[in-house]
């Protein structure tokens, strides 16, 4: 080690190794110049403001290599590696080396400026998740971007790349598996730009005034001469985002809940899910959303565990709203039914001001949200691991309610309607309309309990309300008319509790019911008798008014066009439409 004679600069050179550190570079205004080592900054924190040159790697170990502006720049070149670490890149001025980045896995390298390395800018071999966004490369030899070895999940997205003899971006047959590129500025000149054809001109701020010049879909760009465009006065885009943050935010955005609620709980949800928003304390940066691999939900598979063989991982597609605090993960492959899930928001996210996420709440940058959730049994709504009478009403009087919250869509069409009533109540629980009790027997106890209840305004199931209408009428009657003294034998559940294993087995009436829908014949005609004495009496009709061929001859209710008719022998009374 010697001394520099520039003041406040401490040159450290030898023959093994540089500097071993928790932090570099906050402490006075110069830098140190560290070289001719085998790793000339070993990390474990951060380093900025620091010369580092003609080392075999330049800056090795883990942590943060870069402050928070390019006026806290590394400059780091003439090594054999520039930057090979575990951990954030950011606002560099890396040149000269052999290979000027060695990225790996999980790693974002940002707001560099990478140029003039030899055989390649930044090297992706065999790692996964990378990130590298809005940097500016420039090769004269060599590829800017290079991904080889089986590498996967790798993200290039809105940098300036200018390559002149190589490739701007080169991407190996073995490492296109989840491989994304977009808002990028690719220029390349020299050998290799043949069979193109290219779009080579520039549009005004209106997207009319475009101006195209003679190069515009030509094959062949080798050596192609700088273009001046004659402009006129007033507004151009050339491709770079406003920043819209302060640059003195140093808190990192994090997770602060979702929908729904049970996800960001680790708690239960009693429905199916086919989105999941996750609720943020800030906005963050619209490109990192469009990144379907900073974003996973997985099943554990029915075995209890995650991140085995057993796992089912779902295809996700991102929707974000640019400045807005919610990000919906929409679940193609839905929706996610009874069963534990997985899902992990990778620390690539940032804010505005480039800030990872905060996912493990640790209040320090970089982490995964990581949450596990449950999904119980479908319209087991009171999360009790039973579907019974409490759910059964809630889901009625939802119907009736509206505007309608989807936990309580069964069917998956996104509406709450009477498809979903009776979908729970057949498929689900395995009774049938009209069994108030929810007992599998549709008997003079239910139709006592809607008799009790009748031409009141109450929307409960329990109450007599089986066909989610706004009232309990003669139609609830209509039902339980029409299945009364069904035998049906109570469904066999499957292993998860998840509904019924098959339809209920309706048995024809045995001798037994038969004698039993003679006795409860009297209370059926009671009814018909009190509904024409009900102050509603001025709805009915004479029967005589309407055609005989409109009846039938069996002893139950049923709806006729435009009316609701009591059959004889019940009643000589029809129901009007306007009921």
């Amino acid at each position: 080690m010697h001394w520099s004679a520039i003041p406040g600069e401490v040159p450290l050179s030898g023959a093994c190794g540089g500097i071993q550190l928790l932090g570099l570079g906050y402490v006075g205004e110069g830098g140190n110049e560290i070289y001719n080592n085998e790793v000339g900054v070993s990390l474990s924190g951060t380093v900025r403001r620091q010369h580092v040159h003609h080392n075999v790697t330049g800056i090795g170990g883990s942590g943060t290599v870069g402050g928070n502006s390019f006026d806290d720049a590394n400059l780091i070149e003439e090594n054999t590696t520039g930057v090979q670490t575990e951990g954030e890149v950011r606002f560099n001025r890396i040149s000269r080396n052999q290979i000027g980045v060695t990225a790996g896995s999980g790693q974002y390298v940002h707001h560099n400026l990478i140029c003039r390395n030899q055989t390649q800018g930044l090297q992706v071999d065999g790692e996964d998740q990378v990130s590298i966004f809005h940097n500016t490369f420039y090769a004269p030899e060599g590829n800017n971007v290079f991904v080889t070895g089986g590498a996967s999940g790798v993200e290039v997205v809105s940098n300036i790349l200018w390559s002149e003899a190589a490739y701007d971006v080169r991407v190996s047959d073995d490492s296109q598996s989840g491989f994304f590129s977009d808002y990028n500025d690719l220029h390349a000149s020299g050998p290799g730009n043949t069979n193109l054809t290219p779009t080579v001109g520039f549009s005004g701020v209106s997207d009319v005034q475009m101006q195209l010049t003679s190069y515009n879909n030509r094959g062949d760009l080798q050596s192609a001469p700088t273009i001046t465009f004659p402009l006129q006065p007033g507004f151009g885009e050339f491709g770079a985002y406003e920043f819209l943050s302060n640059s003195n935010d140093v808190t990192p955005p994090t997770k602060v809940g979702s929908t729904p609620a049970a996800v960001d709980a680790s708690g239960n949800h009693a429905a199916l899910v086919w989105e999941i928003t996750l609720l943020l304390s800030e906005p963050i940066d619209t490109i990192d959303t469009l990144a379907t691999a900073n974003f996973e939900v997985r099943s554990d598979g029915e075995n209890n565990l995650f991140d085995d063989a057993g796992d089912v991982v779902y295809t996700l597609t991102p929707v974000y709203v640019a400045d807005s605090t919610s990000l919906t993960l929409q679940i193609s492959d839905g929706p996610l039914l009874a069963g534990r899930y997985l899902i992990t928001a990778f620390g690539h996210i940032h804010d505005l001001a480039g800030l990872q996420l905060d996912g493990d709440a640790d209040r320090n940058e970089g982490g995964n949200y990581l949450r596990i959730f449950t999904i119980s049994v479908l319209g087991d709504f009171d999360g009790d691991t039973d579907l019974d009478l409490a759910d059964v009403d809630a889901l009625t009087q939802e119907i009736v309610a509206g505007p309608h919250n989807l936990t309580f869509d069964v069917t998956g069409d996104n509406l709450v309607d009477e498809n979903d009533l009776d979908t729970w109540v057949v498929n689900l629980k395995g009774a049938l309309h009209g069994d108030v009790k929810l007992d599998y027997s549709v008997d003079s106890v239910d139709f006592n309990i809607w008799l009790s209840n009748a031409f009141t305004f109450d929307t409960a199931w329990s109450q007599g309300n089986v066909n989610g209408y706004l009232a309990i009428d003669v139609r609830d009657f209509n039902v339980w008319n029409k299945y009364k003294f069904t035998p049906i034998v109570a469904p066999i559940t499957s292993a998860n509790g998840q509904g019924a294993m098959s339809a209920p087995l309706r048995r024809p009436r045995s001798a037994f019911a038969a004698a039993n829908m003679e006795n409860e014949t009297s209370s059926v005609i009671a009814f018909a008798e009190e509904i024409a004495s009900h102050p509603l009496s001025q709805w009915l009709e004479p029967l005589e008014n309407h055609r005989s061929d409109q009846l039938f001859n069996e002893q139950y209710v049923t709806e006729l066009p435009g009316q609701l008719a009591l059959e004889a022998p019940l009643a000589s009374a029809v129901w009007s439409s306007a009921s």
